[in-house]
C-alpha cells in the first residue's frame, strides 16, 4: 500500500506533485537495501519501521531526481537489460519513487522465483 499523504495529515505534502510518500510493504526483504541505497547514492534519508513482516517506509521525495532513481535501479537491478526492452526516464518526485519501488520489487520477485526453481 502506498499513501501520498494529504496536507492535513502530520506527514505533510511539500510541493505540488512531490509528496512525502508512506509505503506499507509486506514481505519485501529488499526494502532495507533500498533505504541504504537511497542514503548512500542519493543522500536521501528515509524512515523504515519494521513490525514483523510489515515494513513502513516514509520518504520525502521533494529532492529526488530521475538520476537518483537511475542510480538505484542500476545497483538493485543488475540484469535490467534482460528485464526491460528499453529504458524510460522515471519522473522525479513521488511518482518516480513509486515506479522505482515497483520495478525493484518485480525484479526481486523474479530473482527469488529463479532461485526457488533452481533449488538454491
Amino acid at each position: 500500500m502506498v499513501t501520498l499523504c494529504e496536507k492535513e495529515s502530520d506527514f505533510v505534502a511539500t510541493t505540488e506533485g512531490n509528496f512525502k510518500v508512506k509505503c506499507t510493504l509486506y514481505d519485501f526483504d529488499f526494502v532495507d537495501d533500498f533505504v541504504r541505497n537511497l542514503s548512500s547514492l542519493c543522500n536521501q534519508l528515509a524512515t523504515l519501521k519494521t513490525d514483523g513482516a510489515v515494513k513502513v517506509l516514509e520518504i520525502d521525495t521533494t529532492e529526488l531526481t530521475t538520476l537518483d532513481y537511475e542510480q538505484i535501479i542500476n545497483v538493485m537491478i543488475p540484469d535490467k537489460d534482460q528485464l526491460f526492452s528499453h529504458t524510460e526516464t522515471l519522473s522525479p518526485g513521488s511518482k518516480g519513487l513509486v515506479t522505482c519501488l515497483v520495478l525493484v520489487a518485480l525484479s526481486e520477485r523474479r530473482r527469488m522465483k529463479v532461485l526457488l526453481d533452481h533449488g538454491q
